[in-house]
């Protein structure tokens, strides 16, 4: 309520309309009663619907205005780097490597834009800080065209390796062109 409170032409709108909306309600009712056969029962059936209406437009006010006022604030998060990458799997594997040392939360999206139907296997490796370079298998997705495959992952180490291979299914097609994006989160 305090944020109803707060933002006053807010709360001046929300009662005008619902003012406008009961005597709008109300005239609609008048008119169609005349034209009802018994009109008592049809009066208090709406009636009843028409405070029905009320009491569920308020709550859903309400809800809103609690939702929007105790929710959760979504914050951006300023130097969020992007790197785009098209890489074309079809006849070998595709390589890319991203240098992450100085972010600490990376999210990766794949898709494949060529062809409609085509697929791809799309694998992160991390080094995890390791000294000795060695790199190990984090996550693998399947990156089609209908939708957007989606990584996240907090602190991956110093570097990340995308690689890019065709389908091992032999029904599936391969792709010829997959879309990455890389949002890199700095510390």
């Amino acid at each position: 309520m305090r944020y109803f409170l707060d933002n006053r032409p807010l709360l001046i709108a929300l009662v005008l309309g619902i003012t406008v909306a009961i005597v709008l309600i109300r005239r609609g009712f008048s008119g169609l009663k005349k034209n009802l056969l018994s009109s008592i029962t049809w009066g208090q059936y709406f009636k009843g619907q028409g405070s029905l209406l009320i009491l569920i437009t308020l709550a859903g006010a309400a809800t809103a205005g609690g939702s929007s006022y105790f929710g959760k604030r979504i914050t951006v998060t300023k130097g969020v780097q992007l790197q785009e990458f098209r890489l074309n799997p079809a006849d070998h594997p595709a390589f890319q490597e991203l240098n992450v040392e100085q972010y600490s939360n990376i999210t990766i999206l794949a898709r494949t834009s060529a062809p409609e139907n085509g697929s791809a296997i799309v694998s992160v490796f991390s080094d995890q800080n390791d000294v000795s370079g060695s790199r190990y298998e984090v996550q693998r997705m399947d990156s089609v065209s209908s939708s957007w495959s989606r990584w996240d992952q907090s602190s991956p180490g110093k570097r990340l390796s995308l690689v890019i291979s065709p389908p091992t299914d032999p029904g599936l097609t391969s792709a010829t062109e997959v879309e990455i994006r890389a949002y890199l989160s700095p510390k």
